[in-house]
């Protein structure tokens, strides 16, 4: 745990030197604990309404959690390495960050385009591009990034190991290559055809069926590769941790086996319905419900552990390195402001409506700070701040970005009174008059304190 905050050289001597997959790569993990392959699923192009602004969270030692500005607010997919983090934007490009000794980070020309979905292993990363085939980069002591011709077309899927890669393809069949010391790369017959997902684990394979059957390979020291009666049949979508694995039913419950070093298998009631996505991290283990929110369990002393909440609504994706967390939350929508104007003095209440507001942390009405704002998924209340006359664009922003909604409030200026005529009436009322002035618009009227009635007013005078 200690060399995920440090930049002693003997820690990074030995990630930079890392020993190839086998039994003293197992001696560095026991030492520097690894990462797995965190969420590997069959993406397609995402709709505006999957995209969003990355938040990230977890230990943070080597910028895996600083998410550049160029990720933007249109980021479609993310994964987790060891130290590392990979995006996929709806245009198609790819971006990185964090560890980079081993060029994980740098990604290349090929895939700054037409990509569709991206993976991550320890120090290597994967994309699936549009035509079918797969790009790799990064550390290749195992032939992790040796992409082989049975990877080159027709690959719909991939997903990143300790040291091996794995995709599947259109024709249901699974491709593997680089580490296979526990025989993680070696393809059983059943994963030949009708596969419609693969995760990898450290050292181990996880495939989901198109029937909804799951199956696993490799590593089996925790039972990762014992598959519960439960994940026979139902399965939706499948992810891998360290030693552990976890697949989602169709009817949004999550099953997970194998290691429960930290607890991470026992799966709680939250997570026993309305899941739409899931991940694995080294003991923890990730879930996006269906309402936009993340839950985890597993290593209660890992920064995933706390969920931030920025990431307990509007989240639309989700990834996890060894002991960071990735999420894209979408972007906020803003309809209506009302009221649309009131004084320059400031301090009108106005209720903003729109989609994706809970996580707001800041409303500026013409750049400056509205106050008191309380929000939820469709409004916000606030108040607003002094301003000069005009309308003024309304910005709210939110962990999944900015929307501006250009000329929304109306500043008026104070009003004024030149004269009222006639100027005196009886005691029952009823009187009309006129009031002469600036500024009058949308004014409402009393007289000692009592409101006159039949009121219209336009900027320059008023009835009543």
């Amino acid at each position: 745990m200690q060399c995920l905050e440090t930049s002693s050289t003997s820690c990074f001597v030995v990630n930079r030197h890392r020993a190839s997959d086998g039994a003293s790569a197992f001696g560095f993990l026991q030492r520097c604990i690894s990462v797995i392959s965190t969420l590997a699923v069959l993406v397609a192009p995402a709709l505006a309404a999957d995209t969003g602004s990355v938040v990230a969270w977890g230990d943070a030692g080597m910028g895996q959690c600083k998410v550049p500005a160029s990720a933007g607010a249109t980021i479609s997919q993310v994964a987790g390495g060891y130290l590392h983090t990979v995006a996929l934007s709806s245009s198609g490009s790819v971006l990185a960050w964090g560890f980079n000794q081993s060029g994980q980070c740098t990604v290349p020309a090929a895939a700054a385009s037409g990509v569709t979905q991206v993976a991550s292993g320890l120090y290597h990363s994967l994309a699936v591009k549009s035509d079918g085939s797969v790009l790799a980069w990064g550390y290749n002591a195992d032939g992790e990034c040796n992409v082989p011709t049975t990877a080159k077309t027709g690959v719909v899927g991939v997903s990143g190991g300790y040291a091996h890669s794995v995709a599947v393809k259109s024709s249901g069949a699974v491709t593997a290559w680089g580490g296979n010391s526990k025989g993680q790369s070696t393809v059983p017959v059943t994963a030949s055809t009708g596969i419609k997902q693969v995760a990898a684990g450290v050292y181990h394979t996880v495939a989901l069926k198109s029937s909804g059957g799951v199956i696993a390979w490799g590593d089996n020291s925790s039972n990762q590769c014992v598959m519960p009666a439960s994940v026979s049949a139902g399965v939706t979508q499948i992810a891998a941790g360290y030693y552990h694995t976890l697949a989602l039913k169709n009817t949004g419950a999550v099953v997970a086996w194998g290691s429960n070093s930290a607890g991470e298998t026992v799966v709680p009631a939250s997570a026993a319905s309305g899941v739409a996505k899931i991940a694995g991290s080294y003991n923890r283990s990730l879930a996006l419900k269906s309402d936009g929110s993340v839950i985890g369990w597993g290593d209660a002393n890992s920064r995933q552990a706390v969920v931030p909440a920025a990431v307990k609504s509007s989240v639309v994706q989700l990834g996890a390195g060894a002991f960071h967390a990735i999420a894209v939350v979408r972007a906020p929508t803003v309809s209506v402001v009302s009221p649309a104007s009131g004084p320059v003095l400031g301090g009108t209440t106005f209720t903003v409506t729109g989609n994706d507001l809970a996580s707001t942390s800041a409303v500026t009405v013409d750049g400056k700070a509205a106050t008191s704002v309380v929000a939820t998924a469709a409004s916000i209340t606030a108040k607003t701040p002094a301003g000069t006359v005009g309308a003024k664009n309304v910005v709210v922003t939110t962990a999944g970005g900015s929307v501006t909604k250009a000329g929304a409030f109306t500043y008026a200026g104070v009003p004024t009174i030149a004269s009222i005529s006639p100027s005196s009436g009886p005691l029952v009322g009823g009187t009309s008059f006129t009031i002469a002035g600036t500024n009058l618009a949308g004014a409402t009227v009393t007289v000692d304190g009592k409101a006159a009635t039949s009121v219209v007013a336009t900027a320059a005078s008023i009835t009543a």
